[in-house]
């Protein structure tokens, strides 16, 4: 006798059960079970600054020290924001952006960037090597204590912008055997 009231309240609290169940699982998002393709590559700003540490993650708060370090872990849609200041340094792009999604070197805000060639050693490149990487843009950024006539070598790329501050006064290219810049 006991069993016949049992088994009609569990059938009742089973059945509770499932509905219940149901009824969240159909009212979630579908992002909660399929992975978005947006997710998967985000979009990264990375921050330099001339008292940063490479050492650091690259954020606003921990910038990298070298315009370098950025360069190197960038990716599609990255932007690198160079804080104020005056980098002896030399940078190689390590990565090619992508149409629509080109990895920008800038300077932040209106914050002056000094590229200062006096304690590099240069070869026969420039300041800034682009060589087979696309979708490059280096905005803002200030060689007039270079030196050189040439601050970037671009070689077998295309889609780069280059612009300067003061405009284009010492930022040029050699060994640009593409078009498109």
């Amino acid at each position: 006798m006991k069993y016949q009231t049992l088994f009609p309240l569990l059938k009742k609290s089973l059945f509770i059960f499932i509905l219940s169940f149901s009824m969240l699982i159909f009212t979630l998002p579908a992002s909660t079970f399929a992975q978005s393709n947006n997710n998967a590559n985000p979009v990264t700003n990375y921050y330099v600054s001339p008292t940063g540490n490479d050492l650091n993650p690259g954020t606003f708060d921990q910038p990298f020290a070298t315009i370098q370090k950025a360069a190197n872990v960038a990716k599609e849609g990255s932007t690198i924001y160079i804080r104020g200041g005056v980098y002896n340094q030399k940078v190689r792009v390590a990565r090619s952006g992508a149409s629509g999604a080109p990895i920008t070197f800038q300077n932040y805000h209106d914050e002056k960037v000094i590229l200062d060639d006096s304690k590099v050693k240069l070869e026969d490149d420039g300041l800034f090597t682009i060589e087979d990487k696309n979708y490059i843009q280096v905005k803002g950024l200030d060689p007039t204590h270079t030196k050189l006539a040439v601050v970037g070598d671009v070689n077998r790329s295309d889609s780069i912008v280059l612009a300067a501050t003061p405009p284009l006064k010492a930022l040029g290219l050699k060994k640009n055997v593409w078009f498109g810049i």
